[in-house]
């Protein structure tokens, strides 16, 4: 996965009108609390993951399994660090949070969100001009930390969310 999602559906304020919403994303575990979490039942299903991701990685003839398996965890760990939990999750004005795409290519530079918009179908990207934005600070934060994180565990991450998708038969 990536760290964060883009889809569209239904604006929850306004029942006739279709929104781009964007949303955290990008764990390989259920939420946050598998990361985070040091309760024993935790710790052993971050043990398992990790031997999975090498496991995966191993199968899929990439290099350094067991490295990349650790790089992999710690980066979805950063990630889980920033996102919100369930309970924030489910508050309806809290993730409520519409802004103009102006707005939210100001708050995350590094990223080209009219580049990224202009690849929906020609009918529906000029209609465009506002986004929901379910987890803003998380949005912010996880731009901030793309261009901290060396590209080649970037390449590694989404290797993973490959292989994967394919071992689950996508």
């Amino acid at each position: 996965g990536l760290p964060s999602s883009v889809n569209v559906g239904g604006d929850q304020r306004n029942s006739e009108q279709y929104a781009v919403q964007i949303s955290q994303s990008g764990l390989g575990m259920p939420d946050r609390d598998y990361y985070l979490r040091n309760d024993e039942k935790f710790a052993a299903t971050r043990k398992a993951y990790t031997t999975y991701i090498s496991r995966l990685f191993a199968l899929g003839n990439q290099p350094d399994p067991e490295g990349a398996a650790v790089r992999i965890s710690s980066l979805e760990t950063t990630i889980a660090k920033l996102q919100w939990d369930r309970a924030r999750n489910r508050d309806r004005n809290a993730t409520y949070n519409k802004m103009g795409v102006t707005a939210l290519q100001t708050s995350t530079p590094s990223f080209d969100w009219q580049a990224y918009l202009s690849e929906m179908p020609a009918n529906a990207r000029d209609k465009v001009k506002d986004v929901i934005v379910r987890q803003p600070d998380y949005i912010k934060a996880i731009h901030a930390v793309i261009g901290q994180v060396p590209l080649a565990t970037w390449e590694e991450y989404l290797s993973f969310g490959l292989i994967c998708a394919y071992a689950h038969g996508v």
